[in-house]
């Protein structure tokens, strides 16, 4: 079948008008109001605003360390971006869009060549997208909304057996998200092997030696900087210290640990992270039975789709590997999140078509077109979800809105280099918002790198205890220790229950501060800072009150 006849290029113009129209709506959500940020773009992308202003961020641990952990490419495209006169923030709003265009083009031509059936084709590209559009990962911006089209890339130049463009993808695969090269090379070196007469074979093909050996010095020289590149954060955390932090228990940080192993499959961290939506994204584990039933399917299935057990099987041994030596190789959950979306996509479309086929042959064509009927009101339905539950949508997608606009200007009104301690959820928000660094936010203590998180839970600690101490001396201390400019707090701050309301307090390592803390404003211990609240007072809201820290340093 050739691949671009009439039929295949409609049910391509159709196979990207999904992502066309989630990329708009979620467009339109992202630039709506002037304070609205994704969740992770509060990590990963508000640092890349120090491209068009250097005077940003300096001497930040938090900048620091951000920096140190993103990959090439795409501190490398963010910069680029600036270089064009384009806010990194704005720029990883409109991204998503163009990616998952990409991503939607490859993976149609991918599925086509697969099964040469356009409306199936157009099927998986309909399930990826609905799949990608309601998370938090392509619409971020960060590393792992890069994955998607370089990966469905990938798949398609490996099964046209193009050479030299798929050692560019693994290479770019490399630059923006380098766990990946690992399913990679091992994928090529799956495809070395074939079942035959009831065991495995080396193939004789040359063409995959090939692949695979150019697959592997590509992917060596493309990993070896990381492999070789010292930073100044030291290693990662251990197995052994993961498992005595609450931090990796159930409601900390990073859930690694405690939750029921049904939900195993689910985790995104420990787990392998299946996809959960649309529901019917569940029809590919009935894949191995149809194409074992169908002889329709059977005659037209590409021998290629060996590729989909090759991949569900590379991903599962990185995962297991990932799972022996946890962090060493990041998250296990990194090695199947992605994958697992491309497999169980055009699994799902293929049983699909095997279904409405059997319904239409079998049982008299109207319980197909009842089925066609279903299938359309449901796809309906999701695209309506965005339309007209935007909170919905927002929520699965991860945005973050500003509540809180009168302090970010206050903020960003303020000189560039100034230091902001706070305890208030809404820290987390503040760089974005007011592009200002701050001493410790929950969103910025990420529990990786022991070097790092043992600074900021430092501060945690440290900010703890001077704000609720009853000696103002002690607040003064850390106001100097720190450099801080502002203290920002909340009016209910001294209340007793206020601290055991952040869960992100009580499952850390510095829960006992917290609890000791906690049980000295139940003894009615008021903490000295509230003698200074009206005195040194530069800008209150009904919901936070900005204090001056050189005023609370001259007081006695």
């Amino acid at each position: 079948m050739k691949l671009f006849n009439q039929s295949t290029r409609f049910w391509l113009i159709a196979s990207l008008i999904p992502p066309l129209y989630f990329g708009i709506i979620t467009l339109f959500y992202a630039l709506s109001q002037p304070y609205v940020v994704q969740d992770d773009a509060r990590q990963h992308i508000i640092w890349f605003q120090q491209f068009i202003d250097s005077e940003l961020f300096k001497n930040d641990l938090i900048f620091n360390y951000f920096q140190s952990v993103a990959p090439t490419g795409y501190k490398l495209f963010y910069w680029l971006g600036a270089k064009l006169g384009i806010s990194p923030m704005l720029l990883a709003k409109i991204i998503p869009v163009f990616l998952a265009m990409i991503t939607t083009s490859y993976f149609y031509k991918f599925s086509l060549i697969i099964l040469p059936i356009p409306f199936s084709a157009f099927l998986s590209t309909l399930i990826l997208n609905i799949n990608i559009w309601l998370k938090d990962d392509l619409v971020s911006g960060t590393p792992r909304a890069f994955v998607y089209p370089i990966f469905a890339a990938f798949l398609y130049y490996l099964v046209r057996r193009s050479l030299i463009l798929c050692l560019i993808i693994i290479a770019l695969q490399g630059l923006f998200f380098p766990q990946l090269v690992f399913v990679q090379v091992l994928l090529l070196t799956i495809r070395l092997l074939e079942w035959k007469n009831n065991h495995f074979r080396f193939i004789l093909d040359k063409t995959n030696y090939l692949f695979w050996s150019l697959g592997l010095v590509v992917s060596f020289l493309v990993l070896l900087p990381f492999a070789l590149h010292i930073s100044e954060f030291g290693s990662v955390i251990t197995l052994e210290q993961m498992k005595q932090m609450p931090e990796y228990y159930i409601n900390g940080r990073i859930e690694y640990f405690g939750f029921n192993p049904l939900f195993l499959p689910f985790k995104s961290s420990s787990g392998i992270g299946a996809p959960t939506f649309p529901p019917f994204i569940w029809l590919s584990l009935g894949l191995p039975f149809v194409l074992k039933k169908s002889q329709f399917l059977a005659s037209l299935v590409n021998q290629e789709l060996k590729i989909l057990w090759q991949l569900l099987l590379a991903s599962l041994i990185m995962y297991i590997a990932a799972s022996i030596v946890p962090l060493r190789l990041y998250f296990p959950g990194r090695y199947t999140y992605h994958s697992l979306k491309f497999v169980m996509a055009i699994s799902s479309a293929i049983v699909i078509l095997a279904l409405l086929n059997y319904f239409d042959t079998k049982l008299k064509q109207k319980f197909s077109i009842q089925t066609t009927k279903f299938i359309l009101i449901l796809v309906a339905i999701i695209f309506l979800l965005p339309a007209f539950t935007p909170a919905l949508f927002l929520r699965l997608q991860e945005w973050r809105i500003g509540k809180n606009q009168e302090i970010y200007h206050f903020f960003a009104s303020k000189p560039k280099d100034i230091l902001i301690a706070s305890l208030t959820p809404d820290t987390s928000n503040l760089p974005a918002f007011a592009q200002r660094s701050v001493l410790f936010s929950t969103e910025f203590a990420l529990p990786i790198h022991p070097v790092y998180y043992n600074q900021m839970q430092q501060k945690a600690i440290d900010l703890i205890q001077a704000q609720y101490s009853s000696n103002l001396a002690d607040i003064q201390n850390l106001i100097k220790k720190y450099g801080i400019d502002y203290l920002m707090i909340e009016p209910t701050f001294f209340n007793s229950d206020y601290l055991l309301q952040r869960k992100w307090l009580i499952n850390s390592s510095f829960n006992d501060i917290v609890l000791k803390t906690t049980a000295k404003l139940k003894q009615n211990q008021l903490p000295a800072l509230t003698q200074v609240i009206n005195l040194c007072s530069v800008k209150t809201t009904e919901k936070l009150i900005v204090l001056d820290a050189e005023c609370i340093t001259k007081k006695n």
